[in-house]
């Protein structure tokens, strides 16, 4: 019997430090998750810039799988509400899901539509491709982006 006090405290006692974790846990997870995201979107805004600027099939290329590749790690950094004093995230990320994760596909389809015609060496290609990109982050944006915060 003695054993079974103990099992239910410690049980008891579990259940009550997650509870108290929990919400501390989630701010974090946001934070973190918030963090993410705007370290994401810096550098896709950078990489879209060099490759706006470039003429090197290589580098448009490599900026290409740059975007690809956060667009990835994008799509898995919205947890429910996951809103900051930091995001700009709009509210209606979470009511319209399915229509801002298809967003992100999309970026990353059209990024992968630059590296493509930038791997064969077809820079002129390679921009009008990366016109995709630019009028996806735009789209994106317009629907699901708040205001600059002050």
């Amino acid at each position: 019997m003695k054993y079974l006090s103990t099992i239910m405290v410690a049980a008891m006692a579990g259940a009550f430090a997650v509870s108290a974790v929990g919400p501390t846990s989630f701010a974090q997870d946001a934070a973190s998750a918030v963090k993410a995201r705007i370290d994401l979107m810096k550098s896709n805004g950078a990489a879209n810039g060099k490759i706006a600027k470039s003429d090197n099939a290589k580098e448009i290329a490599a900026e290409a799988k740059t975007i690809q590749d956060n667009a990835k790690k994008l799509a898995t950094l919205w947890p429910p509400n996951s809103i900051t004093d930091n995001s700009r995230a709009k509210a209606e990320i979470w009511s319209n899901k399915a229509d801002f994760d298809s967003k992100l596909k999309a970026l990353d389809e059209n990024a992968g539509k630059v590296m493509a015609a930038a791997e064969k060496g077809d820079v002129a290609g390679a921009k009008e491709a990366h016109k995709g990109v630019a009028a996806q982050c735009g789209s994106c944006h317009q629907a699901y982006r708040g205001p600059e915060k002050k």
